[in-house]
């Protein structure tokens, strides 16, 4: 909305300067520019909104450090007006409240390590980073998930992953370059002469060592090429990748535009779908009148 209002700013002025009874209701130059203020706050949001609100990759791994992006984001500056540092610390108040729970946080770290694209946490402080690594050791021992055959040598190769949705771009620009770095491979010991706790360590370690997918390759094709390498850890990514950041998607199955917009009618017009939906939503209106005009 707001965006909009800016683009319309020279209609809008003349508009209201054509009828002397609405002068009244035209924004300062102030005003406008408080506007494109919250504009430039908003947009990371927009664009984080935008990516975990999808269904066809992985979502929870990337929103620990959407989190801390978005801190940075919204930190106050002295050249702030008093009305953003309002805002700012509002929406600060707000993300420290929802994910406050340490083992909430614990789960999203988790799934993080486990999207091999930022499987480094570079938004996790040492500490934090051992605590992750040291709970998933301890979940894979208690499940007994051990897969006690050493990985196929061919089934580690690197393939080419095909680029997922072009709504991908918006987590490049929000995180930026940190998460690309590449480091060389480790070979894997025996699984036959070290115990359970040492072959899950050593997997840890060549997973580590496997170069950073790019933010926009495919988690899920990765993780399919290379679950034979990483018997354990893959067991484990398809139990917290699984999770969704939002709900949005269960939002949709319940509304009338998610039945009208599926993915076999993606490319409906949208002033279609926008007819559809008022067909949906006042059918039953239109048959009442229908029915009381007969009788």
């Amino acid at each position: 909305m707001l965006s909009r209002l800016c683009e319309q700013q020279a209609a809008i002025g003349a508009v209201l300067h054509s009828q002397r009874e609405l002068l009244h209701l035209e924004h300062t130059p102030v005003e406008w520019r408080l506007i494109e203020d919250f504009l430039d706050l908003l947009k990371p949001f927009k664009d984080a909104t935008t990516y975990l609100s999808s269904q066809s990759y992985p979502t929870s791994s990337v929103l620990g450090p959407l989190l801390v992006k978005m801190k940075d984001k919204i930190k106050v500056s002295s050249s702030d007006s008093q009305s953003l540092k309002s805002v700012k610390q509002a929406i600060g108040r707000y993300l420290d409240e929802r994910y406050q729970d340490p083992a909430v946080r614990l789960v999203l770290n988790k799934a993080s390590f486990l999207d091999p694209r930022m499987k480094t946490l570079p938004h996790l402080s040492p500490g934090e980073q051992e605590e992750v690594l040291d709970s998933l050791v301890n979940e894979i021992v208690t499940l007994g998930t051990s897969n006690s055959h050493p990985p196929d040598a061919d089934s580690t190769s690197e393939q080419d992953t095909q680029p997922p949705s072009a709504k991908k771009s918006a987590l490049e620009n929000i995180l930026g370059e940190e998460f690309f770095t590449t480091t060389c491979d480790e070979e894997l010991s025996s699984a036959t002469t070290v115990s359970l706790n040492e072959l899950i360590l050593s997997e840890l370690s060549r997973f580590k060592a496997e170069p950073l997918l790019k933010l926009q390759g495919d988690v899920l094709l990765w993780w399919r090429q290379h679950a034979m390498s990483y018997p354990n850890l893959s067991k484990m990514a398809r139990k917290y990748l699984g999770i969704v950041a939002t709900s949005v998607p269960s939002e949709r199955l319940f509304s009338a535009t998610g039945n009208i917009v599926n993915a076999k009618r993606s490319s409906l017009d949208p002033f279609n779908v926008e007819k559809l939906v008022f067909l949906h939503d006042n059918a039953p209106k239109i048959t009442s009148l229908h029915y009381k005009r007969i009788n």
